[in-house]
């Protein structure tokens, strides 16, 4: 390193001593010493010096997330000094600001003078790599794979020489890769990177450790939670020993520590830990910065899983304009949040607004990844879901099955998505009265959810109620009954008390109850059921009516006729203002009321209801059909 000048000796002994102190990690050191070289040689009026002082400078800054203070320093080298080395490191500095339009130009404009051969290899696999990583932070992975494919080409040809950018380059494979969704791929450079790290810069230097970081949130995506958690705990001890306990850094590693929390549904850790890593962001970095977005976006996401509808409608309002506004039309991320807008507006009962949403992000991911990426899938299960809720059984499970069939190809058919998938499947096939084979389905979601997320998932859980819900239909209300209580169990120890999961359980325990004949605890388990989803969701949404159509139906059994026809009447104005009148729901509950109001000797308004029913099975049946044909003679018979 040293210049071999003898005016030079201090220069070369601040300059050393800096490289000392950054082989160790220890970043703050080896600023105050670049300081002092620079300082030097601005007196000594060496030029060259103080140009590779500055740049050394400001990268160090940089490290430390003293971004300001870098971009300062970048500006005092002259203008016929700013060399691609210059260009690229201002750019990945834009890009650590949140400044991705400017960043991008000068990524650009760093590689097509370094590829005229202005720079060294090293320089350039180093400018190759930041600008990867650019585009895959910023949603655009096929693209900054295409860079880090490329950078990597060169480093296999020069790997001697190049050496110190080997960690990076891979890390720059695993995270294009991931971002592809390649989650294979993805960990096995991700496992190179660290590799390389742990030789390169040693076990516990901070680069290492963020490299760490990396690997533990692609096992993350790979459902491999306490693996992630172990190394990202200790990706984030070392950073927090190297940095200040507010760097980006540190909150990215606190981040993937929520998104941990959040998939093994300890929801109050996820919390902390997002809302810990949104505060270290909005302090160190700009508002519409991707580690900020990605705080909001998950938080939104927490919270609608929580039915905590206001804080998430909170949180997609405050990240979606800033994505639409800061990323490329069509960016993944900003996908990602219309989707799962459209997922909180389905839980509100908003479907067609939700219908309109998902069909928009389908069709945007085909026209980007093509038919058979994870993206696809993601959103084919969405819509499937949806679909099964509107009645459209077929589309429903054509959905089902074409996200089925991508997600069983990568990662695997192991993974918790397919489980989610085979579960929404199963739950399908048994409202079309398929229940052996919805059984089988359900049995194979269980035991991979157990597998992967344990006993106690609240997905495991759902799954559950599904399955008591097959044996209830096949008789067997000893195995539902006792399938049911464990369910009901676990979602209470991860929801707390009140949330429309275990409503959902409750309505389903409540129906089993009647079936086994105690129809005083099956009315109190409806009613406390139909109390938290109208205190949760509100009196009108679509479960809310489900629930007080399954009460109104145990008052009409138990003899308790009027309080049957007022129920049922609210269940029907609720569910035909969001599914329409032709629905099968909506229908099942006018026939139903045609025949509680004939009991009730109410033939004017049994007429009513069962004359709204036949318009209905007109719109859709052949004039022929049995049942118009017997809807026609009943309706006649009451004159």
């Amino acid at each position: 390193m040293a210049s071999g000048s003898g005016a030079n000796i201090v220069w070369n002994a601040y300059h050393d001593s800096a490289g000392d102190s950054i082989a160790r990690g220890d970043y703050y050191s080896a600023l105050r010493l670049l300081r002092a070289a620079e300082a030097h040689v601005r007196a000594t009026g060496d030029a060259f010096l103080r140009h590779k002082s500055l740049l050394e400078l400001a990268d160090a800054q940089r490290t430390l997330a003293r971004y300001a203070d870098a971009e300062a320093t970048l500006f005092a080298i002259a203008l016929p000094d700013r060399t691609p080395a210059w260009l690229s490191l201002l750019a990945a500095i834009y890009t650590d600001r949140g400044r991705y339009d400017e960043a991008n130009v000068l990524h650009r404009r760093s590689l097509e003078r370094g590829q005229n051969g202005a720079v060294n290899t090293t320089t350039q696999l180093e400018a190759m790599s930041r600008y990867a990583n650019h585009l895959s932070l910023t949603g655009e992975s096929i693209q900054g794979h295409a860079i880090a494919q490329d950078a990597f080409k060169i480093l296999s040809t020069n790997d001697l020489e190049c050496a110190g950018q080997r960690p990076v380059v891979l890390d720059q494979m695993a995270l294009s890769l991931w971002g592809m969704q390649e989650l294979s791929g993805a960990e096995s450079f991700a496992r190179q990177a660290v590799e390389a790290g742990v030789s390169a810069w040693g076990p516990d230097h901070p680069r290492t450790a963020t490299l760490r970081a990396r690997l533990s949130h692609i096992l993350w995506s790979l459902g491999r939670y306490d693996e992630a958690e172990l190394i990202c705990n200790d990706a984030l001890a070392s950073l927090q020993a190297a940095f200040t306990h507010e760097h980006p850094e540190v909150g990215r590693a606190i981040h993937i520590l929520g998104d941990i929390d959040a998939s093994a549904g300890r929801f109050e850790a996820a919390e902390e830990h997002y809302r810990r890593a949104l505060t270290i962001a909005q302090a160190s970095l700009s508002p519409a910065h991707v580690d900020v977005l990605a705080s909001l976006y998950d938080l939104g996401w927490l919270f609608k899983e929580q039915a905590r509808f206001d804080e998430a409608i909170a949180c997609y309002a405050s990240a979606l304009p800033l994505m639409q506004q800061t990323l490329s039309p069509g960016n993944d991320w900003t996908l990602s949040t219309e989707m799962d807008y459209g997922s909180l507006l389905a839980d509100q009962g908003k479907y067609a607004e939700a219908e309109e949403r998902y069909i928009s992000v389908l069709k945007a991911r085909e026209r980007k990844h093509g038919p058979n990426h994870l993206d696809v899938a993601r959103s084919l299960h969405n819509l499937a879901w949806l679909w099964s809720r509107l009645g459209r059984t077929d589309d429903a499970s054509h959905a089902y099955r074409r996200a089925l069939a991508i997600r069983e190809r990568e990662p695997g058919p192991a993974d918790e998505d397919v489980a989610s998938t085979l579960n929404g499947l199963g739950w399908l096939e048994f409202q079309r009265g398929n229940f052996l084979v919805a059984r089988d389905l359900l049995y194979r979601a269980l035991t991979i959810q157990e597998h992967v997320l344990g006993p106690g998932h609240r997905h495991v859980a759902i799954t559950l109620d599904n399955i008591a819900g097959i044996h209830k239909a096949l008789g067997d209300y000893q195995s539902a009954t006792l399938v049911s209580l464990r369910a009901l169990q676990i979602l209470k120890n991860v929801l707390g008390s009140s949330h429309p999961d275990i409503a959902i359980a409750l309505a389903n325990l409540s129906s089993i109850s009647r079936h086994l004949g105690n129809d005083m605890r099956a009315v109190s388990l409806i009613t406390q059921a139909l109390d938290m989803q109208a205190d949760i969701l509100g009196g009108e949404h679509p479960d809310t009516a489900r629930t007080r159509r399954q009460l109104g139906t145990m008052l009409a059994a138990s003899g308790n006729y009027v309080q049957a026809s007022v129920e049922l009447e609210a269940a029907r104005r609720s569910l035909a203002a969001v599914l329409g009148d032709v629905h099968t729901e909506v229908v099942e509950i006018d026939l139903q009321l045609g025949d509680l109001y004939m009991i009730m000797s109410m033939l004017d308004r049994s007429r009513t209801a069962y004359c709204r029913a036949l318009s209905s099975l007109r719109s859709c049946l052949d004039a022929s059909d049995m049942r118009i044909v017997e809807l026609e003679r009943l309706i006649e018979s009451i004159g």
